[in-house]
C-alpha cells in the first residue's frame, strides 16, 4: 500500500477554473495503478483498492446496468457545454443556468441512470421501473464492507446518517449513480453527504477513462475490479475513453436522503 501525503495547495484555484472542461494528460504529473491512500492536511481523502471485486459479482451487474438509457443530466460543467450549445432563457439569450441543451443531451453517446433513493421515501424512477437493477445484493455488500474495513470512522459516519429505512441492503448508500460511456468534465458532486466518501466502481471492457484530479496532479487508473474512495467534493473527471464499453457505478449516500433525519 502506497502512501501520498499531500500539502502543496497550489493547484487547487488552477482545478476550479478547470470545471466544465474536459481532461487531459497535461493536467497530471502521476498515474496511480497500485494500491493507494491519500493524505491532505491529515485527512484521508482518497483510497484506492486494486482488483477487489470479483468478475462473478461485478459481471452480471454490468450486463444489467448497461442497459441503462436515460439522457446525460443537464449539468454543464459534468457534460462539458463549453464547447457545447447551451439552452436559452425566455428571451433568447443563451443561459449558463438553463443548463444543456436538449439536443444536445441526444446527440451525446452516453447514457446515465439512478438507483435507489433521490430523496426521503421516494425511489428514483429507475428503480420503481426496473426493481430488478438492484438484485446484486453480494455486489452492494461487498462495496460496502471494503469501505467499512479501509475507513471504518467514515464509514459508521455515514451509516448514521441515514434512517435505516433508505439505507440500499442495509448499507451506508442510499444511492448508486450509473454512467454509460462518458468521461465527465472536470466537476464536484453537490448531491452528496458532505464529509465522507463515493466509493467508485468501473465495469466493462475497456482503454482510457482514468479519473483526474487536477488539484493534486494525480490521475487513477480505474480498471475492471477496481474500488475507490474518495471524496466527491474534490475536482475530478476522467480522460477520453479510447475503446470498449466503460460503466461506471458511484455508491454514495445522497445529501438529501441524510439531511432528512436531522431536521
Amino acid at each position: 500500500m502506497m502512501t501520498f501525503r499531500c500539502l502543496d495547495h497550489t493547484h487547487k484555484q488552477r482545478a476550479i477554473e478547470l470545471v466544465g472542461e474536459f481532461p487531459d494528460r497535461r493536467h497530471f504529473d502521476t498515474m496511480i495503478d497500485e494500491d493507494t491512500t491519500l493524505i491532505i492536511d491529515g485527512h484521508i481523502e482518497l483510497v484506492f483498492c486494486r482488483e477487489v471485486v470479483p468478475y462473478e459479482l461485478l459481471e452480471p451487474a454490468y450486463e444489467s446496468w448497461s442497459s441503462v438509457r436515460g439522457l446525460l443530466g443537464n449539468r454543464v460543467d459534468v457534460v462539458g457545454t463549453k464547447r457545447m450549445a447551451r439552452s436559452v432563457n425566455r428571451e433568447g439569450i443563451p443561459s449558463p443556468r438553463s443548463g444543456v441543451n436538449a439536443q444536445v443531451l441526444k446527440d451525446v453517446k452516453g447514457r446515465q441512470g439512478l438507483l435507489g433513493w433521490d430523496r426521503p421515501g421516494h425511489e428514483t424512477t429507475l428503480t420503481q421501473e426496473h426493481p430488478e437493477m438492484l438484485n446484486h445484493k453480494p455486489l452492494i455488500k461487498l462495496v460496502d464492507e471494503t469501505y467499512y474495513q479501509q475507513l471504518p470512522s467514515i464509514h459508521v459516519k455515514q451509516l448514521v446518517a441515514l434512517d435505516p429505512r433508505w439505507r440500499l441492503c442495509k448499507t451506508a448508500f442510499s444511492t448508486i449513480y450509473i454512467l454509460l460511456d462518458h468521461p465527465c468534465c472536470y466537476h464536484r458532486d453537490t448531491a452528496n453527504m458532505r464529509g465522507v466518501m463515493t466509493c467508485l466502481l468501473p465495469a466493462g471492457r475497456f482503454r482510457g477513462g482514468e479519473l483526474v484530479l487536477p488539484g493534486l496532479r494525480i490521475a487513477i487508473a480505474l480498471q475492471t475490479g477496481d474500488l475507490l474512495l474518495f471524496n466527491p467534493q474534490l475536482v475530478h473527471g476522467n480522460l477520453k475513453i479510447e475503446g470498449g464499453r466503460r460503466l461506471s457505478a458511484a455508491f454514495y449516500s445522497a445529501r438529501r436522503v441524510a439531511d432528512f433525519r436531522f431536521n
